[in-house]
């Protein structure tokens, strides 16, 4: 089993590479892969972690239910293939919003989204 403290580390990262301007999200990943599919699902594969770091006690109900909105705005998201190509990441306001509010977790997390970014885990 993974510690939490961990679990939360890889959390962050991902909300760093949502929160990420599309030229730092670009230098992060490998070229080979769907920028849009990967910078969701890499949030997804840690958000499935969240409730383990939510009961060690890291993170507060708050931003577990900031976290919770996140995930649910791109299962919405998902329903419009449009929004998942290399343009609509760049340029669409509904991938703005998903930046925004992974900012806001960082800022209630007490941990900045402009770091450089690592791998994902």
């Amino acid at each position: 089993m993974i510690p939490a403290p961990v679990l939360l580390g890889n959390l962050v990262e991902s909300l760093r590479l949502v929160a990420s301007d599309i030229e730092d999200q670009i230098k992060a990943l490998p070229s080979f892969v769907h920028l849009p599919d990967e910078i969701a699902l890499t949030y997804d594969d840690e958000f499935s972690q969240a409730d383990q770091i939510h009961q060690a006690g890291l993170i507060n109900d708050s931003i577990m239910e900031k976290l919770k909105a996140l995930e649910s705005l791109f299962d919405h998201m998902s329903d419009n293939k449009e929004l998942w190509t290399h343009q609509a990441l760049a340029n669409s306001p509904e991938w703005a919003e998903p930046r925004r509010m992974a900012r806001d977790i960082l800022h209630d997390l007490d941990q900045g989204w402009n770091r450089k970014l690592h791998s994902p885990p």
